[in-house]
């Protein structure tokens, strides 16, 4: 697979990426630019890892030698945006992969760690990451990461006092439908279902029966929406 012509590499996810794939590829571009042919996609996985990835000085890194930022969270893991073009391979860091998960129906997809990822989007190619740094005269970056990782709480919203939450109305704009969920048959087993599981995890003995026969009838319903 080397030497695989790229037309896109994506560093991270909402899932699993830590502080240390988005530094060590900082480290390998640090100084370099992009090939011309290639998208330079990062992910930050979280606000906390994105404001330390900032703290050593990463970011910069990555924005000088052409690499695009976008929001933490989910976004071309998943098709929110970042959907490669179609006849062009894409390297991504993320866990999952399969046929029309990044977006694109005819999507090419290669997964990779972030070396590979680092490496390949210098060169234009999937490359190994051990060939290029013997090329280019290069050792293992030595990373200086935090001591403790930050922790932002002020986007965090409190539980509600209370065991059981109110019952709260969503607030729809003038344009906005009122979802049409509440008439479908299924959802009434759906919300027993929850009900009954309430019951059983405040019960110290075995499952009631209801729980059985509540999720049998939904296994049994047609028109159940699946995922």
């Amino acid at each position: 697979m080397a030497g695989e012509p790229v037309g896109q590499v994506v560093i991270g996810s909402s899932a699993n990426p830590v502080l240390r794939d988005f530094a060590i590829a900082a480290a390998m571009v640090a100084g370099r630019q992009t090939a011309p042919s290639v998208s330079f996609d990062i992910n930050p996985s979280s606000r906390e890892i994105f404001s330390d990835l900032t703290r050593t000085g990463g970011t910069l890194d990555l924005i000088t030698a052409d690499a695009r930022i976008h929001q933490s969270g989910c976004t071309g893991c998943i098709g929110m945006g970042r959907a490669p073009a179609t006849g062009r391979n894409p390297l991504r860091t993320m866990p999952r992969n399969f046929p029309g998960r990044s977006g694109t129906r005819e999507d090419s997809v290669w997964l990779c760690s972030p070396e590979t990822a680092a490496a390949s989007t210098l060169t234009g190619a999937i490359t190994d990451p051990r060939d290029w740094a013997e090329e280019m005269g290069m050792g293992c970056p030595q990373l200086r990461l935090p001591a403790a990782a930050a922790v932002n709480t002020a986007m965090t919203v409190a539980p509600l006092p209370g065991s059981r939450p109110p019952e709260l109305e969503a607030s729809r704009g003038h344009r906005a439908q009122a979802s049409r969920m509440g008439d479908a048959p299924w959802v009434d087993r759906a919300r027993s279902i929850v009900l009954a599981h309430q019951v059983c995890a405040e019960s110290d003995g075995p499952m009631p029966r209801a729980v059985a026969v509540v999720a049998s009838q939904r296994r049994r319903t047609p028109d159940a929406p699946s995922k």
